[in-house]
């Protein structure tokens, strides 16, 4: 079995990213995936998806694999490359994990991907959208709130400065988001919890699926500490002290995920596309 797992590899590409290490932590990810697959028994080839936007299209081509594990979540450092992915894998033929180009892309436009959920009768959090600061008197909503770039994939941006409890807090990260990723702030009521996604099987393009798209790997969005008081998670390590802010953690702390984890939670995936190989696309005999 010829596995292609293909992730982004940009994270030097832009002289100011701020998420950068989000995109570091995909080339973790592909590493843990690629030897949990080989110890399952699959052939596996990690290609990385770096400078040359679609160098990668070449190698896939060349290469035919049984599957693509799509770990892409952008090309040349912009989250929005994320959704050209999936479609440049149906153009290929070749079956692949992960959601389609039209879920990536709501994902990315999160007030709209909410006016979606909130139209088919899903419970969504209120939220404000805010594209300048003056707007922020207008925001009419019960704290504690979460501030977020609405644009944005996963948790870029997200830090535990970005849950606020009274004004000031609150128009100093709504500017921040503004002047740091040049994008409209989402504010939303804030809601303690944990986010997670798993692989439910693989996207074949000969076989079309209103079913939901699937997603690969889990995230934590918000969590409530064991005194009560609660916090956001983040793909950033090194957290900043304010006055006001929902949570000050020592600078350089970690928060990543321990080592065993994350190579349990790649072994669990990795059985789980091994699994539903045979069922969804023939397998290669070579």
């Amino acid at each position: 079995m010829r596995i292609a797992i293909l992730f982004n590899q940009d994270t030097d590409l832009l002289d100011h990213d701020p998420g950068r290490e989000a995109r570091e932590d995909v080339t973790r990810v592909a590493t843990a995936f690629s030897t949990a697959l080989e110890d399952s028994g699959a052939r596996v080839t990690p290609i990385a998806a770096g400078s040359d936007l679609v160098g990668f299209v070449d190698k896939l081509r060349r290469l035919r694999p049984d599957v693509v594990v799509n770990l892409c979540e952008s090309l040349g450092g912009d989250s929005r490359g994320e959704m050209a992915v999936p479609t440049l894998l149906e153009v290929l033929g070749l079956p692949y994990t992960g959601s389609p180009a039209l879920a990536l892309g709501l994902a990315l436009n999160k007030d709209r991907a909410k006016e979606l959920l909130r139209a088919a009768g899903v419970p969504v959090p209120a939220a404000f959208v805010v594209a300048h600061p003056d707007e922020v008197a207008r925001i009419d909503l019960p704290f504690p709130l979460i501030v977020k770039p609405s644009r944005e994939d996963a948790s870029v941006g997200i830090d535990s400065d970005s849950v606020v409890h009274n004004r000031a807090s609150l128009a100093w990260a709504v500017e921040r988001v503004l002047r740091t990723h040049h994008q409209p702030a989402l504010v939303e009521t804030f809601v303690a919890g944990r986010s997670s996604g798993t692989v439910t099987g693989v996207r074949s393009p000969s076989r079309r699926s209103s079913s939901a798209p699937t997603t690969t790997g889990a995230r934590t969005s918000s969590a409530t500490t064991p005194s009560g008081s609660r916090r956001a998670s983040s793909s950033r390590r090194r957290w900043s002290s304010r006055p006001g802010s929902s949570r000050s953690l020592k600078r350089g702390a970690s928060r990543s995920p321990p080592r065993r984890s994350m190579r349990s939670a790649c072994v669990t995936t990795a059985a789980s596309i091994c699994g539903s190989l045979p069922r969804a696309i023939p397998t290669s005999s070579t």
